[in-house]
């Protein structure tokens, strides 16, 4: 009885022994992940380095780019996303967003257009092709597009059109 109980002992010290070894092994794998985890940018980077043929890391990283101003950085991966995968629909619209932030108002309405074609019910790039075309000075159609959006329930173009649109 006395051995039975000592061996139960030894049992449950084993267990609990290789439970804190596991543990440890958990916590300095995490421990060296924690650099891909420190930001957005380090961990689409390495979703890149894994699956490079897919398009959604390229878009990712891109957005992340573009909340941090790195625009030029981002719209090489919103390229890298849409060579990749020409129907995606979002990163068409953050390609847009992207060249509209550095002005280059037309080559943004060019893929706003794909977007909108791609999905019609795309609101946000009926508002930002709007916006792209008022930077141009082409009102009527700035117009249009914020009306479009509007009637799909966009609720951030009624400043613009109370401004411009008569």
């Amino acid at each position: 009885s006395i051995a039975l109980l000592n061996s139960s002992k030894i049992s449950a010290s084993v267990g609990r022994s290789v439970l804190v070894g596991i543990l440890c092994i958990y916590a300095f794998l995490i421990y060296q992940r924690r650099e891909v985890w420190s930001d957005s940018i380090h961990l689409w980077t390495e979703a890149i380095e894994r699956e490079p043929k897919g398009p959604v890391p390229y878009n990712n990283r891109g957005a992340s780019y573009f909340e941090e101003n790195q625009t030029d950085a981002a719209l090489l991966d919103f390229q890298s996303a849409i060579a990749i995968s020409p129907e995606y629909t979002n990163a068409l619209f953050n390609l847009g967003n992207a060249e509209a932030k550095k002005g280059l108002y037309p080559q943004a309405i060019l893929h706003f257009d794909k977007a909108i074609a791609l999905k019609p019910n795309y609101k946000n790039a009926w508002r930002n092709r709007g916006n792209c075309k008022h930077m141009l000075g082409n009102d009527a159609e700035a117009c249009a597009d914020w009306n479009e959006a509007k009637n799909q329930g966009h609720q951030g173009v009624d400043r613009a059109l109370s401004l411009y649109c008569h």
